[in-house]
């Protein structure tokens, strides 16, 4: 079973960071900077920062730090070969046990050493043959982040991809309901890879999701 943690994703997306935050982080230090109990003012700064991030990317927080987590992939070597096969993959089956109230579908990743995606290049996520290359445009509201890699949250209702290439932002995406597909409580499998040529890193991929009032126990896990 893969890590369901919210510490581990946190993780992963503690690298965003935007301006507002930043300069936000810089007039707090130096507000408390130099006083005594210098290890209660860093909480605080932290408190703060937490308080500003709810407020400016409300699905974003909930999906990293109030959420359940459950880890499609992280870290993984991706791109398409010049015969038009994914190289480094996710399949995985996974199955819910009880039921979901509301959800997320994080992706993160980087082409060509730490690069943005560009419309060459897509994320490619599929469940129970509902998905495809994902489209960023339609993505809720994200932190930039400091690395420079792409980043985009989801509603798991509401899933915009593209079925096939050309990836282009002015497409019409199609939409899948992953929260009802989930909930159904049968196995299904998952399948992710970066389309692109130039190759890059799937950073992350999870599934952030919230417990049904009725199973407030529920799990989603790797079969």
């Amino acid at each position: 079973m893969e890590p369901t943690t919210k510490t581990r994703v946190a993780a992963f997306f503690g690298s965003a960071s935007v301006t507002v935050i930043c300069l936000a982080a810089f007039i707090l230090w130096q507000q408390h900077f130099g006083q005594s109990n210098n290890d209660q003012k860093f909480v605080d700064i932290q408190q703060q920062l937490d308080s500003l991030e709810k407020v400016s990317y409300p699905d974003f927080y909930k999906a990293t730090k109030e959420f359940k987590q459950f880890t499609v992939t992280n870290n993984l070597s991706s791109y398409v070969d010049t015969k038009g096969i994914p190289q480094g993959t996710v399949d995985k089956n996974i199955q819910l046990n009880g039921k979901i109230g509301s959800g997320y579908l994080l992706a993160e990743a980087y082409v060509d050493g730490k690069k943005p995606l560009t419309n060459f290049d897509s994320i490619y996520v599929n469940l129970f043959d509902n998905g495809g290359h994902l489209f960023r445009p339609n993505s809720l509201l994200t932190p930039t982040t400091s690395s420079g890699d792409t980043l985009v949250l989801f509603s798991l209702n509401n899933i915009p991809y593209l079925k096939n290439i050309p990836y282009n932002p002015a497409r019409t995406p199609s939409t899948s309901n992953w929260l009802d597909i989930l909930n159904d409580g049968e196995i299904h499998n998952i399948t992710a890879f970066l389309s692109s040529r130039v190759g890059g890193r799937l950073v992350n991929i999870v599934i952030a999701y919230s417990c049904n009032r009725d199973t407030p126990n529920c799990e989603l896990s790797q079969k």
